[in-house]
């Protein structure tokens, strides 16, 4: 039985995540651009040439966060839709692997859960394995 505040939280963490998945892109984009005509023009010049002297990184699979895959929020999100993890063979750390998903919707919930974060335990389960998360739309 789920106590009206853990309800509460699942529902405030599936709002923050769909409107992080809509809205932070195209504010940011908007406020690199914006911040270009102000007094802090500097900070997207800045930002644009770390952007471009960084340019390789997703091809070496980004930079993992452990701190960002652990949040709790990420567990209020699995637990509000809920969303598990079932490992059904044994892999080995060796190989590499394409683990494929097959989403309904955009914005990639069950995926993201399972995949980019901590909160169905991905690494407790597939030791060794590092899966960087890919989507296509």
């Amino acid at each position: 039985m789920r106590t009206l505040q853990t309800q509460r939280l699942e529902v405030l963490s599936a709002y923050q995540y769909v409107l992080t998945f809509l809205f932070m892109g195209p504010f940011f984009s908007l406020l690199l651009f914006f911040l270009l005509f102000t007094p802090l023009w500097c900070f997207s010049v800045l930002y644009l040439v770390w952007l471009f002297l960084d340019r390789d990184t997703p091809q070496q699979s980004g930079r993992r966060s452990e701190w960002l895959r652990n949040w709790t929020v990420w567990k209020h999100l699995r637990d509000y839709y809920p969303i598990r993890l079932v490992k059904t063979v044994e892999l080995a750390p060796d190989p590499n692997y394409g683990l494929v998903s097959h989403p309904r919707g955009i914005m990639i919930i069950g995926t993201f859960c399972n995949f980019s974060t901590e909160s169905t335990g991905f690494s407790r389960q597939l030791h060794g394995l590092r899966p960087p998360t890919t989507a296509l739309f």
